[in-house]
């Protein structure tokens, strides 16, 4: 999902202007640390790159566009070769991947297991995860009128609290859900690339990591965050910034 293009663009800040894009190496760089220092660790990043949407009631429709399918493919194979030349043990890694219920998410996870495959990766498909869709969309209606009063504000407005939560679920509680069901998916893995969207990964730096996606920059296609567990005492969530990583402790563990 996405606040940006056409009627959306009232939504939030531009986000559609960017090419497409691989994973990010810095975040690569947070995810293999984590693995090395034997930590489980689930990479959320944003789909690649998608087509346009042009009514956000139909945004689930949008699938990924050729270039989309390529850079995902192209990142999972850079990800299979950083695990190679890592110190990680890679004979015993388990390896999985998740998505959003939307189908671009889909595509872009599949994408990124056909690049780790080409390193002789076995990867698992995990089964579509609801939190890392817009399950917190409660009220379609009460949405378009919340556009229609804030306009390009509507994310500010939602990440300060002043959008009714009977329209959309407090962004705290967004990020907290996202953290929870990643982590649900470890216990049998020990590195998974969960696929989700813009406006979750914005929530998740924000709220997790005080990364205002004023200053940070808006979540392009691929780009994302690091959620790493040592158990269920030690959870870590990290994210690359123009001031280097950011590494926090989510507040409710």
């Amino acid at each position: 999902m996405s606040p940006a293009h056409a009627n959306v663009s009232a939504a939030g800040p531009e986000t559609d202007t960017a090419p497409s894009r691989e994973l990010d190496e810095a975040l690569l760089r947070l995810a293999l640390t984590g693995l090395e220092a034997g930590r489980k660790v689930v990479l959320v990043v944003r789909h690649a790159e998608r087509g346009p949407i042009e009514d956000l009631r139909r945004h689930e429709e949008v699938l990924l566009l050729p270039e989309g399918i390529a850079a995902a493919e192209r990142s999972g194979l850079r990800l299979a070769q950083a695990l190679r030349a890592s110190k990680v043990t890679k004979a015993s890694l388990r390896v999985a991947v998740t998505h959003s219920p939307v189908e671009r998410c889909a595509q872009t996870a599949l994408a990124v297991r056909a690049g780790l495959q080409r390193e002789a990766f076995a990867v698992d498909v995990l089964p579509a995860c609801e939190p890392l869709g817009a399950s917190y969309l409660r009220d379609q209606d009460g949405l378009r009128k919340a556009f229609e009063i804030h306009q390009k504000g509507f994310i500010r407005a939602w990440f300060n609290g002043e959008v009714p939560t009977s329209v959309i679920a407090p962004c705290d509680e967004v990020a907290d859900g996202i953290v929870t069901s990643v982590c649900d998916c470890l216990p049998e893995h020990d590195l998974v690339v969960a696929v989700t969207h813009d406006w979750n990964i914005a929530a998740l730096r924000e709220h997790r990591l005080s990364l205002r996606y004023e200053d940070a920059g808006w979540p392009q296609f691929l780009d994302g965050v690091v959620v790493s567990v040592l158990d269920a005492a030690d959870v870590l969530v990290a994210a690359p910034s123009l001031d280097g990583p950011v590494t926090r402790a989510p507040s409710w563990r």
